[in-house]
């Protein structure tokens, strides 16, 4: 009797360990994770999905907010460059390919999903567009990520801006972001190279 009463006992224990470790399995697998990503450039990001959520929100501290369908950890999000005019991060998977931008002369974060065109060319269609063209020529880095699809929407306008640059009319390309110290044969050099690959 005492053999069985033990044996009931381990098999009780071993009963509640495999419902334990089943009840872990669920918690891990659906339950949504967070990353916390403190940047190079000082910026911080809160990422959170996966589990049953097929979504993955990233969200900073200033009300920056965009939504993506895969995350595969901090490795892939990716600092790009940090230059006086222009920030950017990337987040890219075997589906999204997401940019998040800050033009320092407006401050805060916007996100452009390349691998989205049709929604990103209708937000480069309105405000985004126009704020982008402002600042277009300001970074290379700016020029590089957005210069396909301005192309596309605003093909004449962007080649005249191609021709000033050629011509040295820089006073007509103040509106796009060029400043003075970005009218050195390098910087404009530069620049045309990149607006070159677009035509």
């Amino acid at each position: 009797m005492k053999k069985h009463k033990k044996l009931l006992y381990k098999s009780i224990i071993v009963l509640i360990a495999i419902i334990a470790l089943f009840l872990l399995s669920i918690y891990v697998l659906f339950l949504p994770k967070t990353w916390k990503i403190k940047t190079e450039y000082g910026d911080s990001f809160t990422v959170t999905g996966g589990g049953a959520i097929e979504e993955y929100v990233i969200q900073d501290d200033n009300g920056f907010y965009a939504v993506i369908e895969e995350f595969h950890g901090k490795k892939g999000f990716q600092s790009i460059c940090d230059t006086p005019y222009f920030r950017c991060y990337q987040v890219q998977g075997e589906s999204d390919n997401l940019y998040i931008i800050n033009i320092k002369s407006v401050g805060s974060f916007f996100s452009i999903y390349i691998s989205d065109i049709d929604y990103t060319k209708q937000e480069f269609t309105g405000k985004r567009g126009s704020l982008i063209k402002a600042n277009y020529l300001c970074d290379v880095h700016l020029m590089q990520i957005t210069g396909a699809i301005l192309f596309e929407l605003y093909h004449d306008e962007m080649m005249t801006m191609r021709q000033d640059l050629i011509n040295g009319n820089y006073g007509d390309l103040k509106k796009y972001g060029l400043t003075s110290e970005m009218t050195d044969e390098t910087e404009i050099a530069k620049r045309i190279e990149v607006i070159n690959q677009f035509i």
